[in-house]
């Protein structure tokens, strides 16, 4: 992997062309303008007159113009531009497609719908094709006509035709009215060609795409400067027409927290596909998946069962968005549009700690029952826990280590582990501690490629001369030029048990079709390529078809798949240790359930049932219970052990399915096995109209168990049309006066758009809200346009009216923080028919950290005797959050009775003496001793004092006690008659309550 600017290094002289062209930093002519022509410029790699397939030329891929079809359930096959222009500007524009009867329509700002599945508006407020333009536009007869090669990379004339350039073409122009983002459809032609050349040198009008286009901006009608970084997409969908046709186009993405990035196509070969970027990439029940999916179809549609697609979230620019590019300024004003930060934020891990479950203490546990780890971070979009199995490698790779992701929150976050391992084993108990690392991740970008059959040539990576990547350069924050990727294309197990390929192996069931080489980078790759007799690529496949079938054996590793590839910027790691106890005698159950399912749909479970113990476990027995009857809820299994069964019993309305045919005894540390034992076993069932449905899954047997709690599992899931989810995230604590960033999202978890919706967002505590409070980021159309100053909450306008599935709708915050106490933020989310209502609200707080010195007197008894040793003590807390630094002390003002003085202070962390001026930490306590022997006699009131420079709440500095001196007290003596006279009474007492000896 590489740290610097990328290597450039090059064996083969069609992957230096390619290379020179579009890798991340390297030196390359800087095209003119924007369309297909930054795509393909002059320096694209080419050879002869037409693309004929051949294996040392590059081609073109067309902008597909085929909406009714949605990649992967989410991404309408039609390519949506957006162009970010000034009030006066002009968009001049050009097609292949306009001279048959292609037009281009332009639609003033607006709501677009959903990214990467827009909504098309009504009516277009410019069309290149109108021979009555909008006042100050250019439209109609043969303008913007783009019928050449020549004229592709020369670009436009001036749009009022007053200056020309060698080769251009006159393109209609749109006076724009307003400053914003515009949205720009090319169309297809009426007539002409169905089918596709894919010709870098002929580009021909198609009737489901466009070759050959052009979005430019210019100040005026008359110039012909162009103002290049203002033209984006959020998911280019492209069409080459079939396969052997390799693209080497160069995209820029920017992530919502404001990093940069380029991805260079090395000539990967796909026909109809589509390439987007989010922060996730694919899901399994709403949580990242890091891996690849499989479809059925040429859209990689039916995926399995909890998997699904985000959509598509980042913007796509056809021009370099390299801080240093000359057009920078340019694309700076495009991304203050979009709210997106133009210096992003380095992620922090402040803290990473580690609780075991019950009944474990502090950072221990017990095999199987995993624990808790409990983050503290700021600036991140997600996470990484690495528990090694052997405190050396902790590679994410590797099987046997525990591998935990997810979604970062801003501030303090738990995050639970089952205690197993990457391969699902649990981890065994030991005598020494496992270690652990964490990591927090900004800038993570996930890059998926859709549909991409092939990505290479030859039979091999050392015969291959073009294919493997695409190259992803950082192109700003602290790691700039840095290349490295992560992908894993291997196969797995969902959440909800279904097997995806091989578990670890590969992808598709088997080979062929033959899978991509390396089958995962989980500990990074270096995307620069190689080729020659030491070739360096990564993720290259032999070339095979287009099956638009799953895993089909003629298909290219591509065809009908997902894959995904990402990076990210890690912080520095967090370190600890946990402890894992052995356990005589346990046996334990787990399940797992989606939280919530569709009415009607197909919910899918999956049960583990093992011996966590070290003992033998005996007569062993298994259920599963639903609290709905048998028949009304028909459970089936998958995957039960060979020969098993299950049946099921009424019993108080619920339906008790009692397995046959698992084993009585397990030994120590052993699990049930299906009879694919790589495979969970699983269970399904069709959900109900509505309620909820709770799964329990039980082992039980006649040994006794160390730890009972876990012989049963359950889990819910609730039934419900639509799921919306929030959450919110704020930093723990902040400086008084500083400027704080919170953070809110809206999530759509199932497959269904949610139409209305209603989110609500409060920052403060009614009748205590900060000040300053405004919006820092957001969608484009969404504005602030409110503040409560009495209830804290936020009026917003602009937001879309449909939640669309899959969607994730994020707005950050900052206000001023005040002088004293806590900030949350609370967010709600409600829509018709969302019965599950624990994900709908969420809050974060942040303590604002001060100096806050406490000072108690509980330590000093309340009496002393005159005369006699006495000794108390008092202590002085600084229970604020910020260490107290300057100007300390803690001291008996006034009231000790002569006799007694305070003689020393002490830090409790340390125990080290401490005295006034000292630091004293945040959470620390000063205790200072009074010691002596009082002489006079007499109540006393007892005054001390605490103080910080900076100290946040007065009222607590001071405290007072009584202490009252009392005199000794003598013991009164008898004279030497009475002595003897109490003795002789003692005597006869004695005497009298001495048994007697009874008579026979």
């Amino acid at each position: 992997m590489s740290d610097g600017a990328p290597a450039c290094r090059r064996h083969s002289t069609f992957a230096a062309m390619a290379l020179s062209a579009f890798v991340g930093l390297c030196a390359a002519p800087q095209a003119s303008a924007e369309g297909s022509r930054t795509l393909y410029p002059s320096t694209y790699p080419t050879s002869g007159g037409t693309c004929a397939n051949t294996l040392d030329r590059g081609c073109r891929a067309n902008l597909d113009l085929q909406p009714g079809n949605r990649y992967v359930g989410k991404v309408q096959r039609r390519t949506f531009l957006y162009v970010y222009a000034k009030a006066g500007e002009y968009v001049l524009l050009g097609s292949r497609n306009r001279t048959t009867g292609g037009d281009i329509l332009v639609y003033n700002p607006q709501d677009f719908g959903t990214p990467g599945d827009e909504t098309l508006p009504a009516s277009a407020d410019f069309s290149c094709a109108s021979n009555t333009p909008p006042p100050g536009s250019f439209g109609g007869s043969t303008l913007g006509e783009l019928n050449s090669r020549d004229q592709e990379l020369a670009g436009p004339h001036s749009a009022d035709g007053s200056a020309t350039v060698t080769n251009g073409f006159a393109p209609c122009a749109y006076r724009v009215p307003a400053t914003g983002i515009y949205g720009v459809q090319f169309m297809p032609a009426t007539s002409g060609n169905t089918n596709l050349n894919a010709d870098i040198f002929n580009p021909l009008p198609s009737t489901s795409t466009v070759a050959a286009w052009d979005v430019t901006v210019r100040a005026s009608a008359s110039s012909l400067s162009d103002l290049n970084g203002r033209l984006f997409t959020y998911a280019w969908l492209g069409f080459t027409g079939v396969n052997n046709r390799p693209v080497y186009s160069r995209h820029d993405y920017v992530t919502l927290d404001g990093y940069r990035y380029s991805q260079a196509l090395a000539g990967l070969d796909p026909n109809g596909f589509a390439l987007y970027a989010n922060r996730l990439g694919f899901l399994d029940n709403g949580q990242p998946l890091y891996k690849g999916v499989r479809g059925s179809d040429s859209f990689v549609t039916n995926l399995a069962a909890g998997l699904s697609a985000q959509r598509p979230e980042f913007p796509i620019f056809f021009s370099s968005i390299a801080p240093a590019a000359p057009h920078s300024a340019e694309v700076n004003k495009v991304l203050t549009a979009l709210r997106i930060p133009l210096t992003p934020q380095s992620p922090l891990l402040s803290a990473a700690t580690f609780t075991g479950r019950l009944p474990g203490v502090g950072s221990r546990t017990l095999p199987g029952a995993g624990g808790t780890f409990r983050l503290s971070i700021t600036g991140a979009s997600t996470f990484q826990i690495v528990v090694s199995r052997d405190g050396v490698d902790f590679s994410p790779s590797n099987t046997a280590n525990a591998v935990i992701t997810g979604i970062a929150a801003t501030g303090t976050q738990d995050v639970p582990w089952d205690g197993n391992d990457a391969a699902g084993i649990a981890f065994p108990a030991s005598a020494t501690p496992y270690t652990y690392r964490a990591f927090a991740r900004a800038g993570e970008i996930h890059l998926p490629m859709i549909d991409t059959e092939n990505n290479g040539n030859g039979t091999s990576t050392a015969t291959a001369t073009f294919g493997g990547g695409p190259t992803i350069t950082k192109l700003n924050g602290p790691q700039a030029g840095n290349t490295t990727v992560y992908f894993d294309d291997r196969g797995y197990v969902t959440q909800s048990g279904t097997l995806v390929g091989q578990v670890n192996g590969t992808l598709c069931p088997g080979s062929p079709p033959p899978a991509s080489d390396p089958a995962q980078a989980l500990g990074g790759a270096d995307s620069t390529l190689v080729y020659g007799a030491s070739p360096q690529l990564y993720r290259w496949w032999p070339p095979g078809a287009n099956a638009n079938a799953d895993c089909a054996a003629t298909g290219g590793w591509g065809d009908a798949k997902g894959l995904d590839l990402w990076t990210y910027i890690t912080s520095p790691a967090g370190n600890g240790v946990l402890w894992i106890d052995p356990l005589l005698r346990d046996t334990a159950a787990s399940i797992f359930v989606p939280a919530a399912a569709k009415p009607g749909s197909g919910v899918q479970g999956r049960l583990t049932f093992a011996n966590r113990g070290a003992d033998t476990a005996t007569g062993l027995q298994y259920t599963l219970t639903l609290d709905h009857s048998c028949a009304d809820t028909a459970v089936s299994f998958s995957n039960l052990p060979t020969g098993a069964s299950a049946s099921c019993v009424d019993t108080l309305g619920q339906g008790r399915y009692v397995f046959s045919g698992f084993p009585a005894t397990l030994v120590g540390g052993a699990s049930v096995l299906g009879a694919d034992p790589a495979a969970p076993m699983a269970f399904s069932y069709t959900a109900p109209a509505a309620g909820t449905v709770t799964a329990a899954a039980t082992i039980s047997g006649p040994v006794p168990d160390d730890l009972p709690a876990n012989n049963s599992a359950t889990g819910t899931t609730v039934i419900s049309p639509v799921d919306l989810q929030t959450t919110a995230s704020a930093p723990l604590t902040a400086l008084a006066g500083e400027s704080v960033t919170v953070l809110a999202s809206f999530a759509n978890l199932s497959g269904t758009a949610a139409t209305p919706w209603t989110p609500s967002i409060a920052i403060g505590a009614a009748l205590n809200c900060p000040s300053a409070v405004q919006l820092v980021s957001a969608p484009p159309e969404v504005t602030m346009v409110g503040f409560d100053a009495a209830t804290c909450a936020v009026a917003l306008s602009g937001l879309p009216p449909t939640l669309a599935d899959g969607q994730i709708l994020s707005l950050s915050f900052r206000y001023q923080a005040p002088t004293l106490g806590q900030v949350p933020i609370a967010t709600t989310v409600a829509t018709p028919g969302d019965a599950h209502t624990a994900n709908n609200s969420a809050t974060a707080t942040t303590t604002i950290a001060v100096v806050n010195m406490v000072i108690s007197l509980s330590g000093m008894p309340l009496q002393a005797i005159s005369g006699q040793p006495y000794s108390g003590t008092f202590s002085c807390t600084n229970a604020g959050l910020l260490d107290a630094v300057g100007g300390t002390r803690c001291a008996i003002d006034s009231g000790l009775p002569g006799g007694l003085s305070q003689t020393g202070c002490v830090l409790d962390s340390t125990n080290a003496a401490w005295s006034a001026g000292d630091t004293v930490p945040a959470g620390a306590t000063v205790i200072c001793s009074v010691a002596g022997t009082p002489v006079a006699i007499g109540q006393m009131v007892i005054v001390a004092s605490t103080a910080a420079v900076g100290e946040a709440i007065l009222s607590d500095n001071t405290a007072a006690q009584g202490l009252a001196v009392v005199p000794l007290q003598t013991i009164p003596t008898l004279t030497q008659p009475a002595t003897v006279a109490l003795a002789a009474l003692l005597f006869l007492m004695a005497a009298r309550l001495r048994p007697r000896r009874r008579a026979g």
